[in-house]
């Protein structure tokens, strides 16, 4: 008390008292419709046990059960409980759902993915290193000490009706770039020393499990089969922006990745033309990382996103509920991660880049899900309900294909709990909500998200066999369905089907319930058009800003360097301490600074590092166009004091700004005339960003 230590008893807020069992109810909790029920006595023989059969004379349909017996001996009553879940039924190859796949690494495994329903498999293991310990060699059949057998779990794949996806990444200790002093650490991630080897690597591979034969002269295969036609196709590394010496995956900078990646995609389409080479999936799906792939340019002037067939990416929401989710925990993994713009709004953004860079190429989301372990962990039941939904916010958005990560695990470390099975090969709940949306959107056509003025309410909605459905459910399970959509067919989110004969009222969940043979169709088919209309407005609105212009100028070295979104995304200028301004170049200090500065810690680009600015400072100057802006800026004070920023060259005269470390950014409307805008302060500062915009 007042800074001091004092002697207290802590007592719990409340107390709970218990009378015993003598006017307690035995009845068992109400948690569903009841399929059977009954009573029978058994004599059990002392120090034996008997087996009790409770035959529900029905076959269940697949779904989500809860057993409970009571056990009445010598007077006393005991009860117990069990979950357990009835499988869906098997389904014909046509009907395994093309825009759905999985993470897989373990052929035991393949039957229960086709189960689920999904059609492609996104193999982990067609990794270089597993197959090559020399030049020129490619084992398919299982090397030493991995014995990895990709014929067998290709053509097993093939067998049961699944499509393969494979990347290719994994540098071999003969050919890994690894400085010799760090002893072989992490040497997978790093490039190879010759390119060339991995470029005949991809070539063996794709030669190999493409529809395309070759003459055996070209194999280094003991059997020289070629044109098999098990894989349809594959990635170029994977997560190249990820490049942390210690973990990430691609131990280089990006144009490096992108100079290798042009000659591999063509080794492969050499091999098969028809095979789809894609980028390496890029953990994120921020547009200042996907908008490289346009901008980076070869000498040819062609780009990235010319060269490859589709744009693979990766995203996850960590613990966050997908609808509430700012951060993509993928990108942003420390706990510095700054909110950003919506899970929603980020899709819908990256799937318009497609359109604009891309346009008729595949855009597939090829890792995204939930943990049910280690430090995002969420509970088995989100994690079956955050799966789905996630999954639809994706196609709905207009993303092609999603393949969920992963196909097994249930351990205690990042990401090893994510699997749709338990490590021994279970099914887990969110086996089951997959297994249902599979089995609802397959053979239907675009999804579409629905409208609703409560935010807590998601809906999705497809035309399937010519009539409309929907899956629909609340954020905070905590909602209900107010349209009249009459009588319909239920289905829960683990496959449990029946008819109802009233949906208006009906309580909504966390976990999707899906509607299907409505009674009045014509108000989902309203709803489909309305959806269609919300996208275009959107489209339309995003694309009327590309117009306004910006000045972005982001201080420090190149290393960290922002991208703001306004229509498109729109990469800022990097501006180093020595960066003079000339009438050319239309931007820079009037003298150097002292020097670039880096906050480490701060997660945005733009705000982490700066140009340091000391005693009679230079001011930064650039030109911009006539007309009305906003500007905004960050300024960090060295010392204690607050800061004046001073911007002149303005219609209306000098504007100053004040800031302080606790509140570095500030901005203010401003008209730009013909002269060019200085930034001037007279305090020792970081200046981390200068960004003008203009209004609408």
């Amino acid at each position: 008390k007042n800074g001091e230590g004092v002697q207290k008893i802590a007592m719990p807020n409340t107390v709970a008292l218990f009378n015993g069992t003598e006017d307690e109810s035995w009845q068992f909790p109400n948690v569903g419709n009841e399929v059977a029920s009954g009573q029978f006595s058994e004599s059990v023989a002392a120090h034996s046990f008997a087996a009790l059969s409770c035959d529900a004379k029905k076959t269940l349909k697949p779904g989500s059960y809860q057993f409970f017996a009571g056990l009445t001996l010598d007077g006393k009553t005991s009860m117990t409980q069990q979950q357990f879940f009835v499988m869906p039924h098997r389904i014909a190859d046509d009907q395994l759902e093309d825009r759905l796949g999985i993470n897989t690494a373990n052929i035991a495994y393949l039957e229960l993915n086709r189960r689920m329903g999904v059609k492609w498999v996104r193999f982990e293991n067609l990794k270089w290193r597993l197959m090559s310990k020399a030049p020129k060699q490619v084992v398919f059949d299982g090397l030493d000490p991995w014995n990895v057998n990709h014929d067998e779990y290709f053509s097993t794949s093939k067998s049961l009706g699944l499509n393969g996806l494979g990347y290719l990444f994994m540098s071999p200790r003969y050919t890994s770039s690894c400085p010799p002093e760090l002893n072989f650490k992490h040497d997978a991630a790093y490039p190879p020393k010759a390119p060339e080897d991995y470029y005949f690597y991809v070539n063996q591979v794709v030669s190999r499990y493409g529809k395309q034969t070759h003459s055996p002269s070209g194999l280094v295969s003991e059997d020289k089969k070629s044109g098999l036609d098990l894989v349809q196709a594959y990635e170029i590394w994977n997560e190249p922006n990820l490049n942390a010496p210690d973990w990430g995956h691609w131990i280089g900078t990006l144009p490096e990745y992108y100079e290798f990646m042009r000659p591999a995609v063509e080794a492969g389409h050499q091999a098969d033309p028809k095979a789809l080479m894609f980028n390496g999936g890029f953990a994120g799906i921020e547009l200042g990382l996907i908008n490289t792939m346009a901008t980076y340019t070869y000498d040819d002037g062609k780009h990235p996103c010319d060269i490859v067939d589709g744009l693979s990416v990766h995203t996850y929401t960590g613990a966050i509920a997908p609808e509430l989710s700012r951060v993509d925990t993928n990108l942003h993994r420390g706990s510095n991660a700054v909110s950003g713009t919506p899970h929603l709004e980020n899709l819908m953004r990256l799937v318009d880049w497609r359109d604009t860079h891309m346009k008729g190429k595949p855009l597939w989301m090829t890792e995204t899900g939930y943990d049910t372990g280690g430090t995002r962990a969420v509970p088995m039941r989100k994690h079956a309900a955050y799966t789905v939904r996630n999954i639809m916010m994706m196609l709905g958005a207009g993303i092609n294909n999603v393949m969920i990560y992963r196909e097994a695990g249930d351990g205690n470390s990042l990401y090893a709990a994510s699997g749709m099975l338990t490590s021994q090969g279970q099914p887990r709940a969110a086996y089951f909500t997959l297994a249902t949306l599979a089995r609802q959107i397959s053979g239907s056509g675009p999804i579409h998200k629905l409208q609703f003025d409560n935010p807590d309410i998601w809906a999705y909605a497809w035309i399937k066999d010519g009539k409309p459905a929907m899956a629909i459910w609340s954020v905070t399970n905590e909602g209900t369905l107010d349209w009249e959509l009459g009588s319909a067919k239920m289905t829960d989110a683990f496959g449990y089907d029946e008819s109802v004969s009233k949906t208006r009222g009906m309580k909504l969940t966390e976990l999707p319930m899906y509607l299907s043979d409505v009674e009045h169709a014509d108000v989902l088919l309203k709803a489909i058009d309305k959806s269609k209309q919300w996208y275009a407005d959107w489209t339309k609105a995003r694309h009327s800003k590309s117009v306004l212009k910006t000045y972005l100028f982001d201080m420090g070295d190149d290393t960290y360097v922002e991208s703001f979104d306004l229509g498109a995304p729109r990469p800022y200028t990097p501006v180093g301490f020595d960066a003079v301004y000339s009438e050319q170049k239309g931007y820079g200090f009037t003298s150097p600074g002292v020097k670039n500065g880096d906050v480490h810690w701060i997660a945005n680009k733009a705000s982490r590092d700066g140009v340091m600015l000391e005693k009679d400072p230079p001011a930064f100057k650039f030109k911009a166009q006539p007309g009305k802006y906003r500007l905004d800026l960050r300024c960090v004070p060295r010392g204690g004091a607050d800061a004046d920023v001073v911007i002149s060259g303005l219609d209306g005269g000098e504007v100053t700004l004040k800031v302080n470390r606790k509140t570095p950014e500030a901005s203010a409307d401003v008209v730009v005339g013909n002269q060019p805008i200085t930034v001037q302060t007279r305090n020792w500062v970081m200046l981390n960003y200068v960004r003008l915009v203009e209004v609408e």
